[in-house]
């Protein structure tokens, strides 16, 4: 089986587990997130494919939406779907204020994109094709071994003002109420299409006067910030993690971000990066065991 073959079978695997786990639990909240996250991401996608001429998706995926050249693989929005659910989870074990929960969960969301997308543009001749964007493992201001910066700006942006919405609708919306749910799902959507299009239609016009020294310096300057926050969170907390009160909520986490971590290290070690970059092995090691400690760690 392909790299991208085996990586499409286990993202259908992951999110269905851990949807199992959300109809169980009648974990509607996380359910609608859930929604939400997966359906912008099949809006931003269609359009950045679509209307512009930055990359397409190979098109031997088993499933997509639309056609050749322009079709979105199915597990695209709901790998991003789960990922901004499992996220927003890890940043509520932070305990911290809505504003930094927010952004948190935007910060382990690009941290996984950091290793994700680096290995996903090279492995099979990759699972998406840059257009006219040359793929080496240079770090600039243009882009991080070949991924442009402005993805990863994006892509935080993004998941914050999802996030951060999401939290204002719990706090007015009730869990069980399906009409405001839907209704909110609808709004929460709108407005972060919005907010997406306003940011990459600025952050793009301030790229071209800077160099794309903007959405590096923004981007460098927001996970550095979160970053720190996070060592002093860990280091004044200190959670400890608990094997023996395991639940289907856990188990479901821990699979999860095994999967993601586990595929992007073996990528960079099968692609010869890690001989290049020892540290950023090293970086993707143990964004992993955070990711796990914090999953494991405290009350579901």
């Amino acid at each position: 089986m392909s790299w991208h073959h085996a990586f499409e079978l286990m993202c259908f695997l992951i999110v269905g587990i851990m949807l199992a786990e959300i109809f169980f639990s009648r974990a509607r909240n996380d359910l609608f997130l859930f929604l939400t996250a997966a359906l912008i991401c099949y809006i931003c996608e269609t359009a950045v494919v679509s209307l512009t001429d930055l990359y397409h998706y190979r098109p031997d995926f088993w499933l997509s939406i639309g056609f050749p050249p322009d079709a979105i693989p199915l597990f695209v929005g709901l790998i991003w779907g789960g990922l901004t659910v499992q996220c927003l989870r890890l940043a509520q074990k932070l305990h911290l204020k809505w504003a930094w929960t927010a952004l948190m969960t935007g910060f382990f969301i690009v941290t996984t994109e950091l290793f994700l997308d680096v290995v996903a543009m090279r492995l099979a001749g990759g699972f998406l094709v840059w257009e006219g964007r040359e793929i080496s493992l240079k770090i600039d201001q243009h882009a991080f071994m070949g991924v442009i910066w402005i993805r990863f700006f994006g892509c935080m942006a993004e998941t914050f003002a999802v996030a951060y919405l999401t939290l204002e609708k719990r706090r007015r919306v009730n869990e069980n109420d399906w009409k405001g749910q839907w209704k909110a799902l609808g709004k929460i959507t709108g407005c972060v299409l919005l907010i997406t299009g306003v940011i990459s239609l600025l952050g793009h016009w301030l790229n071209r006067v800077t160099n794309d020294c903007f959405s590096v310096t923004l981007f460098f300057l927001l996970w550095c910030l979160c970053l720190i926050h996070l060592v002093q969170d860990l280091l004044r907390d200190s959670p400890k993690p608990s094997l023996k009160a395991l639940t289907f909520r856990k188990v479901s986490g821990m699979l999860f971000w095994s999967v993601i971590y586990l595929y992007s290290l073996l990528g960079i070690l099968s692609l010869g990066i890690a001989r290049v970059y020892p540290v950023y092995l090293l970086m993707g090691v143990a964004a992993y065991l955070v990711s796990l400690l914090l999953c494991l760690a405290g009350k579901d």
